[in-house]
């Protein structure tokens, strides 16, 4: 390869989006769990007034830190939307080179190289 050279190996970058898809899904897990634990932390705090006060001060983050959280889970959505869309983006441009290749070639001397005229074999 040159020193101008790009090369994308699209199925290394296709072979990641099922980790992508586990983080997202373990974000979502979390998220799900967070809005619908104030009861249980409500009986898991107590009704002493040092447990009442931590239970304040949680149900206070909570809505934050649900939100944050679904927040993040909608960007790593569109990570992973968008690693599949260059990965499918990457394969298309060398999908078009090399047809422009083999048209440049078939004009070479190496004859009509469309899909209803393949390339001679050597």
């Amino acid at each position: 390869m040159g020193d101008n050279a790009l090369y994308v190996d699209t199925d290394a970058v296709k072979a990641n989006l099922p980790y992508m898809e586990n983080l997202l899904s373990a974000v979502r897990q979390v998220v799900e769990i967070l809005e619908h634990a104030d009861s249980h932390y409500r009986e898991f705090f107590g009704t002493e007034p040092t447990g009442r006060s931590m239970l304040a001060q949680y149900l206070a983050a909570g809505p934050s830190l649900v939100d944050g959280l679904g927040q993040y889970g909608e960007l790593l959505d569109n990570v992973k939307t968008g690693i599949h869309t260059t990965a499918k983006g990457f394969e298309k441009v060398e999908d078009d080179t090399t047809a422009a290749a083999q048209k440049l070639h078939g004009r070479t001397g190496g004859g009509d190289t469309s899909p209803t005229h393949p390339a001679p074999h050597k």
